[in-house]
């Protein structure tokens, strides 16, 4: 499907080549706004292993990728209807078009290269606007940057909070007395049984606070198990 010059493919993540795979890597890398690992090809991937009615909008202009715009539909009746929601639904944390800066589109036309009638969404960062992404009911996110590094973020965060981090950190001397030291790993050895101890810990909590448990569902934990199972350093699993 064409418009505006702007030539689609609907096709799963899978079936994109290496040199697509490459693109998507390469447009993620260019923009602050795309970096999100919820943005990744990778994410779309491992979404595709269990979800599996996930696709892809690959849009090309003259020969050449300009964005990728990822997507599922909950079930085949909505995959009919042409309604489509975030990829992995409630599980991501950020929503959007992965493209260069050439790409502008309204929403009208972003819906017919799609092949969609509806799109639900939320976590949609404001830049997407230019892409033909814009959301009925705008609210106010929260998002923390580490662009100097951890230990810049937690000096400033001193000076600007000093009751607040010393707190913080009087409960990690408390910790480390009651249990040892701390260390953080960013990749674990044994990923599954890290990640299988860490999803029962956040579920105790969920139930202890009766919040809604996010990670009921298999399929929800199975994704989980899919995204740990990579090796991409773009895409970790995120439990909020």
């Amino acid at each position: 499907m064409s418009d505006n010059g702007v030539v689609t493919e609907l096709i799963t993540p899978r079936a994109l080549s290496r040199e697509d795979i490459a693109r998507w890597r390469e447009i993620n890398l260019g923009s602050p706004s795309l970096r999100s690992p919820f943005l990744s090809y990778f994410y779309a991937a491992a979404a595709e292993q269990v979800f599996r009615r996930v696709k892809v909008a690959k849009f090309v202009r003259k020969g050449t990728v300009v964005g990728f715009f990822p997507l599922q539909f909950q079930s085949y009746l909505h995959q009919a209807l042409g309604w489509a929601e975030r990829v992995s639904g409630e599980l991501s944390d950020s929503f959007g078009i992965v493209a260069d800066s050439t790409l502008r589109l309204t929403a009208t036309q972003l819906l017919r290269l799609s092949r969609l009638s509806a799109l639900y969404f939320t976590h949609l960062e404001e830049s997407q606007k230019q892409y033909g992404l814009d959301g009925e009911q705008p609210e106010t996110g929260l998002r923390i940057e580490f662009p100097d590094g951890g230990e810049a973020y937690w000096g400033e965060l001193r000076r600007l909070d000093g009751k607040f981090t010393a707190d913080t950190e009087r409960r990690e001397r408390k910790l480390v007395q009651a249990f040892g030291p701390v260390d953080f790993v960013f990749r674990h050895a044994d990923s599954r049984h890290a990640l299988e101890h860490l999803i029962a810990a956040k579920r105790a909590q969920y139930a202890r606070t009766d919040a809604g448990d996010s990670l009921g569902r298999a399929s929800a934990r199975d994704f989980l198990f899919a995204l740990s199972a990579g090796h991409d350093a773009d895409c970790i699993p995120v439990l909020s």
